[in-house]
């Protein structure tokens, strides 16, 4: 067996030398093989060349300083305290979710002209240089007698220049690919649909967690003074039993009634802070950021709809983005279908080219050429039927899949409705009961008592106030968050249009319009193509 050098780049250098000088036929069959022995010990060598290489710290750090970086820039500062709109607006815009959401719309159009430029007949072109070692030459032989009847002779030059320009359109491949690219426009549509959704989501819950953080601000403003009272009580207590003043088991029980007290603020500061925490995410704050929210002055007025209930699910059998992704997945399965029935046909193959060749024994150097064929797939015959027959079954899917969407969503539009309408009596009932509350404070403290007992009462008051306003504010909440969830369920957009690079104070106009005009029972629906759809009409 020949033995190679180590190098083998050299040793393929070195054959090809040696293989240079050799002349019988033998010889080139023996470099032919070390050729082959040298290109395949190349290629071991660069495979084995690729390893793993695990992330180092520097490019973590890195990555992570210019993720942070990024953020912040992209995060306008906030200016004063963040209103409701203010907060949709950001979530909008600066959301991480729906900032993906809008990238993968953006590549789905870009798909769809990718799909496009695909119809197009294939234009290859081709220019290259060849050179052989000897002269291509070749004679013929007599079939009758097996005597010689040419003497060698060549008819190409040992070096020449060749090139082509050819067009190549395969009706066949048209056919499949105009569906195809009928599929990829719908699956942009899609994409479109999804954006629809993750925004109506992104919404919902901004304006639960405003709202849920506005009742926790509330509280947090009553809260801490109304914790230092109770903690000063507790160390009194603590003093007068120290001192035996008191008895010990009303003092112990006093001090139990205390730190149950403390306990029950605590827990609600806890909740509070989380709250803003859920907020700052969902807008695309720092979790640490310090803002400030635009509490409404007093009691807001509480919700009312003036849409009727089949109005509204005339509208979200329309206009909700799963129904319409649905509709949309039934026309990519009637494609496919279309496409199944197509690939049985014969196809037809149309080719023109120009040429150029350098060959001096050529009585024409350039040409231009025609062809046509027709080509038959025989396995198409055989397997067409079960493919068309997987398509239309799954047509049948995605209609049935729709029409069973249909139901829940209109089992989700009413139950959304009965909650509105119940979170609309809780919230009554609560706005009472802190009423009452209030006016049983504001008697403890007329009654001008100043026992040990009469001041735990009037603490306790106080507390049962604090948690009666904050049930109240969390009431309210769940009328906002039903209210939102209607036209989630719905699928009413937010935003009447879509703008390139809106502001963000006009972003939150646009927002504060809409909302005011669901509350007048003004539903109006924008489509793809930014036709409206009016509750109503």
């Amino acid at each position: 067996m020949a033995r190679f050098p180590n190098n083998s780049r050299t040793g393929a250098r070195a054959t090809a030398r040696s293989c240079g000088r050799r002349r019988g036929p033998a010889s080139r069959r023996s470099c032919g093989r070390a050729f082959v022995i040298g290109a395949i010990s190349l290629a071991v060598l660069a495979g084995c060349a690729v390893q793993p290489e695990p992330l180092t710290p520097a490019q973590t750090v890195l990555r992570v300083e210019t993720d942070l970086a990024r953020l912040a820039a992209e995060q306008p500062p906030l200016d004063g305290p963040l209103t409701l709109h203010g907060a949709m607006a950001r979530a909008l815009l600066h959301n991480p979710d729906a900032r993906v959401q809008a990238m993968e719309e953006s590549l789905a159009l870009r798909q769809v002209e990718q799909a496009r430029l695909g119809l197009l007949p294939a234009l290859t072109g081709r220019y290259g240089v060849e050179t052989r070692s000897n002269v291509q030459a070749s004679s013929s032989r007599s079939v009758e007698t097996g005597r010689e009847s040419l003497t060698a002779s060549t008819s190409t030059d040992r070096s020449r220049r060749s090139g082509n320009l050819a067009a190549v359109w395969h009706m066949l491949d048209f056919g499949v690919s105009y569906y195809g690219a009928k599929q990829q426009s719908d699956r942009a549509l899609i994409a479109h649909e999804r954006r629809r959704k993750a925004v109506h989501g992104a919404v919902v819950e901004v304006r639960r967690a405003w709202w849920l953080a506005v009742a926790a601000d509330r509280a947090l403003t009553r809260l801490e003074p109304l914790l230092a009272q109770v903690r000063s009580a507790l160390a009194d207590s603590e003093r007068l039993a120290a001192q035996q003043v008191q008895a010990p088991v009303q003092a112990l029980r006093y001090q139990r009634a205390l730190l149950e007290a403390v306990d029950a603020l605590e827990r609600q500061r806890r909740e509070s802070r989380l709250a803003k925490i859920e907020l700052a995410r969902l807008i695309g704050l720092p979790p640490d950021a310090d803002y400030r929210l635009a509490v409404p002055t007093g009691a807001p007025e509480q919700r009312s709809l003036a849409v009727t209930a089949d109005e509204l699910a005339a509208l979200a059998l329309d206009q909700r983005p799963e129904l319409r992704e649905g509709q949309l997945d039934e026309r990519i399965a009637v494609q496919e279908v279309r496409k199944a029935m197509l690939r049985m046909l014969p196809g037809l193959e149309l080719r023109a080219g120009a040429h150029v060749d350098s060959n001096s024994y050529l009585v024409e150097n350039d040409w231009l050429s025609l062809g046509a064929a027709v080509t038959v797939n025989l396995t198409e015959l055989f397997t067409g039927p079960a493919a068309i027959e997987a398509a239309q079954a799954g047509r049948d899917l995605a209609a049935a899949r729709r029409e069973a969407l249909s139901m829940a969503i209109l089992a989700q539009l009413y139950v959304a409705l009965a909650r509105f309408e119940e979170a609309r009596a809780q919230h009554t009932t609560a706005d009472r009961i802190a009423d009452i509350e209030q006016r049983i404070l504001e008697a403890l403290r007329s009654s001008g008592r100043v026992g040990a007992v009469d001041r735990l009462q009037t603490l306790r008051g106080e507390i049962d106030v604090l948690l009666a306003l904050l049930a109240r504010d969390l009431k309210l909440a769940e009328v906002e968050d039903s209210f939102g969830r209607i036209f989630l369920a719905v699928g009413a957009d937010i935003l009447p249009v879509a703008q390139a690079q809106p502001a963000l104070a006009d972003v939150a106009a646009s927002i504060a319009a809409t909302e005011e005009a669901w509350g007048r029972g003004e539903v109006v629906m924008q489509t793809w193509h930014g036709a409206k759809a009016r509750a109503g009409d």
